[in-house]
């Protein structure tokens, strides 16, 4: 990893700390994912049920064509390879028409929401999955992997993101 990246990867920590109420961080989160990563659509979705992650809850999205209609929604963590990769073995996970591998996403779900891409970002606290940022294309927008250095500091955003929403979620909570 060159210096411009542990630049870019401690401004992105020193920005994430600043902020102290989750509306602030979230929109930060996607902006700094999709500065990462230029996807159209980028949600953030906070597990309901730590102890038995079954659903993720949409708490922000990206305000390109995604419509506030999915704020709230509650989106099942369907059995796949693609979710496997996320929620057991938490790592990046990524399906795209573009590699041919949008079948391991449920197919029920790709074609619901009109998907050619797909990609989830775990947050991991405590070795436990708290939220996921989750990037989509939709039929009809251009669809790429993540390169490898775009991973990479996707995983330093979660990774970042995942202390800052802990300790907002505990501040607020008490």
């Amino acid at each position: 990893m060159g210096a411009s990246s542990v630049d870019s990867a401690a401004e992105v920590n020193t920005i994430i700390a600043q902020c102290t109420a989750m509306d602030d961080l979230l929109r930060v989160m996607l902006e700094q994912a999709g500065s990462i990563y230029p996807s159209p659509n980028w949600l953030f979705g906070g597990i309901t049920d730590m102890e038995n992650p079954v659903e993720v809850e949409v708490l922000a999205h990206s305000h390109m064509r995604l419509k506030t209609v999915y704020l709230g929604m509650r989106i099942p963590i369907l059995c796949s390879p693609f979710s496997h990769r996320i929620f057991e073995e938490h790592c990046v996970s990524y399906v795209g028409e573009d590699l041919g591998t949008l079948s391991l996403l449920n197919s029920h779900f790709a074609e619901t929401f009109a998907l050619s891409s797909f990609m989830g970002i775990p947050l991991l606290f405590s070795n436990k999955i708290i939220g996921v940022l989750y990037a989509a294309t939709l039929k009809g927008e251009k669809a790429s992997a993540p390169t490898e250095s775009q991973e990479e500091a996707l995983r330093n955003l979660a990774r970042a993101g995942a202390l800052a929403f802990h300790q907002i979620k505990t501040r607020t909570s008490m």
